[in-house]
């Protein structure tokens, strides 16, 4: 026998306080000792089996019920940080009636004003109908009849922060030491529950959050395969280049003229330059996800800077067919900035509007200055990004 199984069987075979030698018949030891020590054992196991919750609570509140005689038991419980006992399981309102327990919730308010108000017993404290005055929520069912009798609230918990309250009548005086006993015996049953509870759902909660880590880690995976793929294929198309002109070359250095000889050459420069220009972005990329890119704030000219970056540009505007519009200021636009990335941020957004722009379309490139800052706004008329690939 367990050691709090042990208690109550000693509990149960004490006498009451109707005085010295008096025993209770009904608590002498013998066959009305089993139901008692059989129900917590009972309740025990249902725990250790992991049983719902709902099924335990049920089963503690008849075994108060039968182990006392108590005509009614409520068992109120808050959330954790709530302020609101709220109806978990009851016995004795009738199974047939409206269920009133459930919307007659206790704040945490009330039931220190009504413990405030009730009588001081082992068990917890005795409440009349006349503790319940104006703004103080009932521990009583609207409905239920309790005019010149009390009921006991029972703490599951601590005194301050208790985690529920047990409502148990119907009572005349304060219970006895038995029942007392009886009443804090089950309420520590439904601690250990409520702590369950709560460990239960703070394992589902880190069980969503990794299941969150493990969708985003999967994006970030597939982003990174996508990276690699749009790499691969802009590093392999220059060099793709570059090896055909270079095996032409090689093939015909005899005979290749000095006007072709020179075209190949630029086109091969071009090329590489491209190459370099790539490897630049990675190596900034790079520089920008570790926190070790270096920024070289000076005086710039952002119109002269969209100027030049449209300027290198033409020519890929010019062979996809795309127009340009430059809305710029008339006079110099300055700002304190890193000369060098914002060339390279230019280039980029010029460079994806000529790409994906169809052939025929328009790209508008604005600055507009503002109080202390500049806006540059890059317009095209292609398809745009896709809506899901926007947070991307």
């Amino acid at each position: 026998m367990s050691p709090q199984l042990a208690r109550i069987a000693q509990l149960l075979k004490r006498t009451d306080r109707r005085g010295p030698g008096a025993a209770d018949p009904a608590l002498e030891p013998g066959p009305k000792l089993e139901p008692a020590v059989g129900r917590l054992s009972r309740i025990g196991a249902m725990m250790l089996a992991d049983a719902p919750t709902h099924e335990i609570l049920n089963a503690i509140v008849d075994a108060i019920a039968e182990d006392t005689g108590a005509g009614l038991v409520i068992l109120r419980t808050a959330k954790a940080g709530g302020d609101v006992f709220e109806v978990r399981v009851h016995r004795g309102l009738g199974d047939g009636r409206p269920d009133p327990a459930s919307t007659n919730s206790v704040d945490t308010a009330s039931l220190h004003a009504l413990r405030g108000e009730g009588e001081p017993c082992d068990a917890g404290h005795l409440v009349g109908p006349e503790a319940v005055r104006d703004g103080v929520d009932g521990p009583v069912p609207p409905g239920v009849d309790w005019a010149g009798r009390k009921v006991c609230l029972v703490g599951v918990g601590g005194e301050e922060r208790p985690v529920g309250f047990f409502t148990i009548g119907f009572f005349d005086g304060p219970p006895d030491e038995r029942t007392a006993s009886i009443f804090k015996l089950y309420a520590d049953r439904v601690v250990l529950l409520v702590q369950r509870d709560r460990w239960k759902e703070q394992l589902r909660e880190k069980d969503r959050s990794l299941s969150l880590c493990r969708e985003e880690l999967d994006s970030v995976n597939q982003l990174k395969s996508n990276f690699l793929s749009v790499i691969s294929h802009e590093l392999r198309t220059p060099l793709t280049s570059i090896k055909a002109y270079t095996e032409t070359l090689l093939d015909n250095v005899d005979s290749i003229k000095p006007e072709t000889l020179k075209d190949f050459l630029t086109v091969m420069n071009e090329e590489n330059e491209r190459l370099i220009k790539l490897v630049d972005n990675m190596l900034n990329y790079s520089r920008m996800e570790s926190g070790n890119l270096k920024v070289e704030k000076t005086s710039c000219n952002l119109k002269a800077l969209v100027e030049q970056v449209h300027g290198a540009l033409r020519a890929a505007f010019l062979s996809r067919g795309v127009n340009t519009e430059l809305r710029l200021p008339r006079h110099p636009c300055r700002i304190d900035a890193d000369h060098e990335l914002i060339r390279q941020l230019l280039q980029n957004l010029m460079s994806n509007a000529a790409k994906f722009t169809p052939n025929g379309g328009k790209v508008t490139i604005t600055l507009e200055e503002e109080a202390a800052a500049a806006r540059i706004i890059v317009q095209d008329t292609g398809d745009g990004i896709p809506e899901e690939q926007l947070e991307k």
